[in-house]
């Protein structure tokens, strides 16, 4: 089963302007047709574009720019029209289409800006109404898909006319939005009777009615037949599936190619071996812009460039895929073509320009992706004021790799109690370094003379008169040392002898205290970062591969020989 909105943007549009049902109706940007302004060389500029595009394009192939020559003045707009109404389509307007050309077939014609919340809220409706039915849905757009219902018609006990009939009553209801269907036992089939059906029908291709139905349609319609290949089948003098069916494969093949030939020349008889993808997974991700380039920097187009990779790695992210491969695509203005595009900032007549590269590692952030592109865009070589498009995809997609579950566990329990191993530290060398002032103090004045925050009690070593030196110990806060010979200390009696042995001891023992705690602390942070139970259950290879990282030296038998490691440091920890 194929399902289609008719007129999608068109039918969005009419549910707030419900007046308009039944008139000719256009969805574009243009509020008219017409531009205000008589610009002469506007019109010299689209003369010369119009020029370009017929001397390109494939012979026997008709172009709209060609055809509408004698249409498309200097004041008509070539804003394009993205959707039209049927009313429209009778007065010769298609999608696609300048909608100064359309205008002028139909001047009563009625313009609609886009609603794109609109087309997403709907869009959501209609996938969620026949997902209620079944999740064997192979999405083509936003209004767009195949179904496989045959266990609903099996379980239901329904003919396809039944089922079709509901299902676009109820679409209708939930959305106020018409739709066609279409029936066939492949998706080719499925898809083409969908054509017959349109607006708001439906159509059964039944098996005995499939090449005959075929003949008629023409060779245009068919799946990946481009401009290209439809002017190659052309000097053929083939123009329908019929004529098709009437020729040799061989003659085909010759003609596009052998791949190429075998296809089209099945799918002329309805044939098509592909089968639904309920599970389709993205080749590719990539975001372009080829209106409004026109760059005055280098800097400019490196900020767009940097720009265009954090959309790209967005979408990327979005998927929760990664990648390898990276293709900078870019639209240059074609040699001889006018700067000043027929279309107000188009990209006009341009070539395409295109380079790949692939990647050892993958890209992670919108700065790899960025700095790839940069890479690529200055080997081309391509000026930044030629540029009329740029565009960045990326390809060789990948799920990022699993982590072992283990190994996460540990490194990440390291990582949690990393603020606790600072305060930890912190505490220890604050205690030591309090323990060291009161070891130096009291082995000058004596304990009862040291007072419990740390400073010493002149007045208790002046009642008992003890003949000591003026200390350099720096004091802080309240606690600060004064006395009644000095403002900022205790003027005492003076040995050289003395002070010189207390400065080297001090200076000695200082250096010593900061080995030891330099080596407690270290152990302490290993003992925190290192969760052994973890550690037990890891293979052996990996557990000596994280001790020798750590620098631990254990005489191992067995995993069990770490469960003792936690108390050895603890033994450490005593001793600071």
């Amino acid at each position: 089963m194929h399902i289609d909105m008719d007129c999608f943007f068109v039918s969005v549009g009419l549910r707030n302007h419900p007046e308009l049902k039944g008139k000719p109706v256009a969805i574009t940007h243009a509020r008219s047709g017409f531009i205000n302004n008589v610009d002469p060389a506007r019109q010299a500029s689209r003369e010369k574009e119009f020029e370009l595009y017929q001397e390109r394009l494939p012979e026997g192939i008709p172009s709209r720019v060609v055809d509408l020559t004698d249409q498309i003045d200097g004041l008509a707009s070539m804003s394009e029209i993205a959707s039209c109404s049927y009313e429209a389509r009778k007065h010769g307007i298609k999608n696609g289409m300048f909608l100064g050309q359309a205008v002028k077939l139909c001047p009563e014609l009625k313009l609609l800006p886009y609603d794109f919340e609109g087309y997403k809220e709907v869009s959501s409706i209609l996938y969620n109404t026949v997902a209620s039915y079944t999740l064997d849905i192979e999405a083509v757009s936003c209004d767009e898909m195949y179904v496989d219902v045959r266990q609903i018609l099996i379980d239901a006990n329904i003919t396809v006319d039944e089922w079709a009939t509901h299902i676009r009553n109820e679409i209708m209801t939930v959305t106020n939005c018409p739709c066609s269907t279409g029936f066939g036992a492949n998706k080719l089939q499925a898809r083409l009777a969908t054509k017959k059906a349109k607006p708001s029908g439906q159509y059964y291709l039944r098996p005995n009615d499939v090449e005959v139905y075929m003949s008629d349609i023409p060779v245009a319609d068919l799946p990946g037949v481009g401009r290209a290949t439809l002017a190659k089948i052309k000097n053929l003098g083939i123009a329908t599936c019929g004529d098709l069916q009437m020729v040799s494969l061989k003659n085909l093949q010759a003609e596009v190619g052998v791949k190429l030939g075998e296809k089209i020349y099945n799918q002329a008889f309805g044939k098509d071996n592909k089968s639904l993808d309920f599970n389709h997974e993205r080749k590719s991700v990539s975001a372009e812009i080829n209106y409004g380039i026109r760059f005055k920097t280098k800097e400019e187009c490196y900020n767009f460039l940097q720009s265009l990779s954090k959309e790209v790695f967005s979408r990327l992210s979005e998927i929760k895929m990664r990648a390898r491969g990276l293709t900078l695509k870019l639209l240059t203005r074609a040699e001889g073509a006018p700067v000043e595009t027929a279309k107000f900032l188009g990209h006009g007549v341009c070539d395409a320009v295109s380079k790949s590269s692939t990647s050892n590692i993958l890209y992670t952030t919108d700065e790899m992706i960025y700095k790839e592109a940069k890479s690529i865009y200055e080997k081309l070589n391509v000026s930044f004021a030629e540029l009329r498009g740029v565009g960045i995809q990326l390809t060789k997609l990948e799920k990022p790799a699993s982590i072992d579950k283990g190994l996460a566990n540990f490194l990440n329990k390291g990582s949690i109690k990393q603020n606790e191993i600072d305060n930890e530290a912190a505490t220890v060398t604050s205690t030591s370094k309090n323990s060291n002032e009161k070891r130096q103090l009291s082995d000058v004045f004596g304990p009862s003379n040291y007072m419990s925050n740390g400073d010493y009690n002149v007045k208790h070593a002046e009642h008992e008169k003890i003949s000591v030196i003026q200390m350099p110990v720096k004091t802080r806060g309240r606690g600060r040392s004064r006395g009644r010979g000095s403002r900022n200390g205790t003027t005492l009696s003076t040995n050289s002898t003395m002070t010189n042995f207390l400065k080297k001891s001090k200076k000695s023992f200082s250096l010593e205290t900061s080995k030891n705690q330099s080596c407690s602390k270290k152990m302490i942070k290993i003992n925190k970062q290192i969760d052994y139970s973890v550690l037990n259950e890891l293979p052996e290879e990996i557990q000596k591969e994280i001790l020798e990282e750590y620098g631990i030296s254990v005489k191992q038998t067995s995993p069990n020989n770490f469960q003792d490691i936690p108390n050895k440091v603890e033994e450490q920890e005593g001793n600071i």
